[in-house]
C-alpha cells in the first residue's frame, strides 16, 4: 500500500514537470533556432513534415491567402537570417495545452507570434505545425 501511495503522490507531478520541460525545451529549439540562426538546433525541434502557415494579404488588396513554410525552409532559412533577426528575440513559450502525446504552446516574440503545436514521437517531442501571425498576439501583462 505504501509504495501505491508512493507512486501516486510522487511519480505523477515527476512526470508531469519531465514532460513540461521537454516540451518547452523543443518549443526553444523552434524559436532560439530562429532568433540565434542555428539551424541545428532548429532541425532538432522540427518534425520533418512541419508546416508553418499564416494568414497574408495580397499587397493592399482585400485577397488574402496561406503563406506556408516547411520545416526544410525554415531550416534553411535559419542558417542566413542573421541579419533579420539582429536586436530581435522571444518571450518564454507559454503551454497553454499538454497531455502524454500532443501540446499547444504560445510564444511571442518581436514582431510576432506563434502558436506552436507538438507531438511526441518515439519518446521525443517535435514542433509539427506553426500557425503565426506579425504582431501581438496578446496584451501585454
Amino acid at each position: 500500500m505504501s509504495v501505491l501511495w508512493f507512486v501516486l503522490c510522487f511519480a505523477g507531478p515527476a512526470q508531469d514537470s519531465a514532460e513540461v520541460t521537454a516540451i518547452k525545451t523543443a518549443a526553444l529549439g523552434y524559436l532560439d533556432g530562429w532568433f540565434k540562426s542555428d539551424s541545428q538546433k532548429m532541425a532538432d525541434a522540427l518534425h520533418p513534415f512541419l508546416h508553418k502557415f499564416r494568414v497574408k494579404k495580397v499587397g493592399d488588396s482585400e485577397h488574402e491567402f496561406i503563406d506556408v513554410m516547411t520545416a526544410e525552409e525554415l531550416i534553411g532559412i535559419s542558417k542566413i537570417n542573421q541579419e533579420w533577426v539582429k536586436n530581435k528575440g522571444h518571450q518564454g513559450p507559454e503551454i497553454l495545452f499538454h497531455n502524454a502525446d500532443i501540446a499547444v504552446v504560445f510564444a511571442q516574440s518581436d514582431g510576432f507570434y506563434d502558436l506552436i503545436n507538438l507531438a511526441k514521437f518515439n519518446g521525443e517531442w517535435k514542433v509539427v505545425q506553426v500557425l503565426w501571425q506579425t504582431g501581438e498576439g496578446k496584451p501585454k501583462q
